[in-house]
């Protein structure tokens, strides 16, 4: 038998929550069954004895009574569903003690992650005599142990640096290359989506009126080339798709792509380069080919500008025919190109950095031709995102002063001064997190002597922010609006090589409802709490002992946080039952093998996902996993949730290392421009619940971090709050943006968005009532935004506090497309989501959710039970934001005398307790003393009063006047 401690034989796996989860679940186990013998010897982890990413060998010991069999056959199991085998042959001696490594394994099923097996996915091994039965093997025990002695970038904090006389943590730039890493193209995270040979707008803005839909398109490269190596008849283009990270040079960083591709033209090699940066308004792209092809797309074929801006002496001129461009007579380095081809105009700027010998057309394309090769040509839309009126080419040729030369003269003088390689740095002070941006600039030198003047961008996501009030204006120092509209806001730029800007910690109150007694008043709301905190329904936390899972989310969220969150409302019995239980429950989400060891195609990267579940290895230049940030964000706000109401702190403390580096897959997947990961490791979408989940677990680190991380992780924790706080109050009122910039799902929208991305741009789909498949329309995807997975007060804080007007408008919109009578036929993931925003909202959107409250009458899941809890107090002038570390082993409201009581088991450390209060407090006192208090913050109504407490176990007593007093 396994000794004891070491691990237990029998079936492995357990019973997740949710259909869905149980039967992948069971499924996986029925496939890697198939290949294991029934009769072996079985381990399965417990947190004493488990590999991690650092483990190299496994260590067996068994002893085998009668004969000898030919080989000890060793099988482990990973959660990916892979099954990897060891044979090892005995040549004599009952007694065994092997040292394995992971190359000592074969795969019988390779997992479907794709990869070659890693200890820390293990989660089963099987011992049997010749793969046949585990008959006569005695005292077999099974230990994990070496280190690899890697160490990956979370795993050691970096060191300050010193910058004009400050102290400075190193951001995001460092150890990664971002959304680049994934996907080279389509990838446009300022204005265009980007390929190696276009920019063009497939994703977002469809041509009025064209069937079949058709978007813009301004092709560019070197006609009739073939790729090096290949026979003739193989163009560039044709050849796609291909191994591009196999066969070209790619090189990437978090803001920047370039990528080199050879070519053979007339029997002599040249290359194309692409230079593409998060930074930038436009791509640059050299060649030392003697042509070079631009073209619009019309009708899917290619076509030549039908108008030609060309800057003369006495201005720009505009011109009806390349043909008549004497490109010595330029007097700058550029060219602006028109299609009119009967669509809403998007102007093409090309800035040169050798003058052309000659212009042409030929074949729909503008041909660029110079003998001693083409050099570089920016490529930019000088209006950024907003399409142009259908006959902009008439005005300019009716008026030459209508054509804006400040504008290009600008717009060249950007695409020239090239951002390059922005290392970010950031320091936090007294609750503000201030972010520099250092850029370096490529290198420009043309014809026409220009001398770049740099200009440093900002996220245009602040300044969107700032004109919208989300954030002060104290947020951005000196900048200058260059009128180029992003599809994420303006583009604010600050001269120079240096941006700085700062941006608010989120203050993230919590809101923990006391325990009432107001059957008359809220009977629904009990009724719904008595059913979901019955002992029959907490019975469903108790699990024997922790295991894997490839959805640890299902064990330290989905259940446990809405328990906690409803504890107030629990007995003493109750209270301690539910803490021993989930004390265990959540463990499972603390193992090593739960989370993928993933790398970046371009720069080998590292950090962690949950994203087994997807099923197949990710190709380069693809979307990559998806969801991470809704998986291993609920993850950290249920890990947090564990340690503040449960006081289970040394839990977390023990297992620290894994929880700190769950944080890896914020800091190496976030964008510049979208300021967080998105909904995939290539960004794609920052909208659904899966951004809200991620950013509800950033709330989660950031408060773990305060009480268990280094400096550098408490700073870098309210870095990584700050930034993802800014889209997250953004996305709810895109739709007048989106409308500017013709966006097609935003001419047919419903309702504001969801959220934004760097393919998709912004998300506006139906609302369909009808709808349960979590299709396109099905009302789950505007739940989501609000709160995945129940809803978390931390967010709904944010939303109140920064953008409370688009909030109202959203959900009025929603209650206009699913009211109240329909809504109240959907299920536990629709519905509290939306009681819980309009309760936040107060006025007649409270009535609102009451009323829906009153029409659901359903039974919630547990992780939903504090919805009911805070509508059942949400009347009650008290609610209980902090008290970490101690543990509150009982709150409640006392309506009659208007007093709080709350019982607090400190340690010895003591602790600062919070609450706020939406009446004056009267007096407070501890052990039936009176205690001194004080007023932190005050919030409209809402007063946030502190209070210290020593050490040991005390009865808080807080007492409140009449409202309005």
């Amino acid at each position: 038998m396994v000794e004891p401690g070491v691990g237990e034989r029998g079936r492995v796996g357990t019973p997740l929550e949710g259909e869905l989860s149980r039967l992948r679940w069971l499924v996986s186990l029925v496939a890697l069954n198939l290949y294991v013998v029934a009769a072996a010897v079985e381990w399965t982890p417990d947190l004493a004895n488990t590999p991690g990413l650092h483990t190299t060998t496994l260590e067996v010991e068994a002893r085998i009574e009668g004969p000898l069999p030919s080989a000890l056959v060793i099988d482990l199991r990973t959660l990916d569903e892979g099954l990897w085998r060891c044979r090892w042959p005995l040549d004599g001696g009952a007694t065994i003690a092997l040292h394995l490594a992971a190359r000592d394994f074969q795969p019988i099923r390779r997992g479907n992650a794709g990869q070659d097996l890693h200890f820390s996915h293990v989660v089963a091994a099987s011992i049997t005599r010749d793969g046949s039965s585990d008959e006569g093997l005695a005292g077999v025990s099974l230990r994990w142990s070496g280190d690899d002695g890697v160490r990956y970038p979370w795993e050691s904090d970096p060191v300050p640096v010193r910058i004009d006389g400050g102290s400075w943590w190193p951001g995001l730039h460092r150890n990664n290359a971002g959304h680049f890493g994934w996907r080279w193209e389509p990838n446009g995270l300022l204005i265009n989506n980007v390929n190696f040979d276009q920019i063009e707008r497939s994703w977002y803005y469809f041509k009025p009126g064209r069937e079949p839909n058709e978007t813009f398109r301004f092709r560019f490269g070197v006609p009739a080339a073939t790729l090096a190596g290949k026979p003739a008849d193989e163009t560039a283009e044709a050849d796609e798709p291909r191994n591009a990270l196999a066969q070209d040079a790619i090189e990437a960083d978090w803001t920047t792509l370039r990528w080199r591709r050879r070519l053979t033209l007339d029997d002599r090699e040249h290359f194309q380069e692409l230079r593409y940066s998060a930074m930038a308004v436009g791509v640059q792209v050299e060649t030392d080919a003697p042509v070079f092809a631009v073209s619009f797309t019309d009708r899917e074929e290619p076509r030549a500008p039908a108008g030609i801006v060309v800057p003369g002496v006495d201005g720009p001129t505009v011109l009806p025919d390349v043909q008549a461009v004497d490109p010595q007579a330029m007097q700058a380095n550029w060219l602006v190109l028109l299609s009119a081809d009967g669509s809403p105009e998007i102007p093409v700027m090309l800035v040169f950095e050798r003058r052309p010998d000659a212009l042409e057309i030929g074949d729909g394309h503008m041909l660029i031709r110079r003998d001693a090769g083409v050099g570089t040509v920016a490529i930019g839309t000088p209006f950024g995102v907003y399409p142009q009126a259908v006959d902009l080419l008439q005005q300019w040729s009716a008026d030459a002063d209508a054509v804006p030369r400040e504008r290009l003269a600008l717009f060249a003088e950007l695409l020239a001064a090239y951002p390059w390689l922005c290392s970010e740095h950031f320091r936090v002070e007294d609750g503000w997190v201030s972010i520099r941006n250092e850029l370096g600039f490529l290198p420009w030198a043309d014809d026409w002597g220009t001398v770049p003047q740099p200009r440093t961008p900002l996220p245009p996501l602040v300044a969107y922010s700032v004109e919208r009030g989300y954030l002060p204006r104290a947020c951005v120092a000196a900048h200058a609006d260059t009128g180029i509209p992003t599809k994420w806001g303006p583009l604010w730029v600050q001269p120079g090589s240096v941006a700085e800007y700062r941006l608010p910690v989120p203050e993230a109150w919590d809101f923990a409802p006391l325990g009432v007694s107001v059957w008359s008043e809220q009977p629904t709301a009990m009724a719904i709490i008595e059913r979901s905190l019955a002992d029959e329904q907490l019975e469903r936390l108790h699990i024997e002992r922790p295991r894997p899972s490839i959805y640890p989310h299902c064990n330290t969220h989905d259940l446990a946080a809405g328990v906690w969150r409803a504890a107030n409302f629990l007995s003493p019995g109750q209270r301690d039952t539910v803490r021993q239980d989930t004390h265990v429950r959540v463990q499972s989400g603390l193992f090593p093998q739960n989370y993928l060891l993933r790398r970046d195609p371009v720069t080998g990267a590292s950090y962690l996902a949950c994203s087994f579940v997807w099923g197949s290895p990710v190709p380069p230049n693809d979307d990559g996993h998806a969801d991470v940030d809704y998986w291993q964000g609920l993850v950290l706000y249920g890990l947090y949730t564990q340690a503040k109401y449960a006081g289970d702190w040394g839990l977390m403390r023990a297992h620290w290392p894994l929880i700190r580096s769950l944080a890896s897959y914020w800091e190496a997947t976030s964008s510049w421009a979208l300021m967080g990961p998105g909904a995939r490791e290539a960004g794609e979408i920052y909208g659904g619940d899966m951004a809200t989940a991620g950013y509800a677990g950033l709330v989660g680190f950031h408060r773990l971090c305060e009480r268990l991380g280094t400096p550098y992780q408490r700073d870098l924790a309210e870095y990584l709050l700050a930034k993802n706080a800014v889209p997250m109050a953004a996305k709810l009122s895109f739709l007048d943006h989106a409308l500017a910039m013709m966006h097609q799902e935003a001419r047919r929208a419903q309702m504001p968005s969801t959220g934004f991305g760097e393919r998709w741009v912004a998300s506006f789909p139906g609302v369909r009532p009808e709808l349960r498949d979590h299709g396109s329309g099905d009302i789950w995807w505007r739940t989501g935004c609000l709160g995945p997975q129940s809803v978390q007060s931390e967010v709904m804080d944010l939303y109140t506090q920064r953008c409370p007007e688009d909030l109202r408008r959203f959900e009025a919109a929603f209650v206009g497309r699913c009211p109240n009578e329909v809504l109240a036929t959907h299920d536990e993931t629709r519905v509290p989501p939306h009681i819980a925003a309009r309760a936040w909202m107060g006025g007649e959107m409270l009535a609102s959710a009451r009323d829906l409250m009153e029409r659901w009458r359903r039974w919630y899941l547990l992780r939903d039970a504090h919805v009911a809890a805070m509508m059942a107090a949400w009347d009650v002038p008290v609610r209980l934001v902090d008290w970490a570390p101690a543990y509150v082993e009982q709150a409640r409201w006392d309506a009659r005398r208007r007093e709080a009581r709350i019982t607090i088991d400190v340690s010895e450390r003591g602790c600062t307790f919070r609450w706020a209060a939406s009446a004056e407090v009267a007096a407070v006192t501890v052990d039936g003393r009176d205690a001194a208090f004080m007023v932190a913050q005050q919030r409209e109504e809402w007063a946030l009063c502190s209070l210290d407490l020593p050490g040991g176990r005390h009865q808080v007593r807080i007492e409140v006047g009449s409202p309005g007093h």
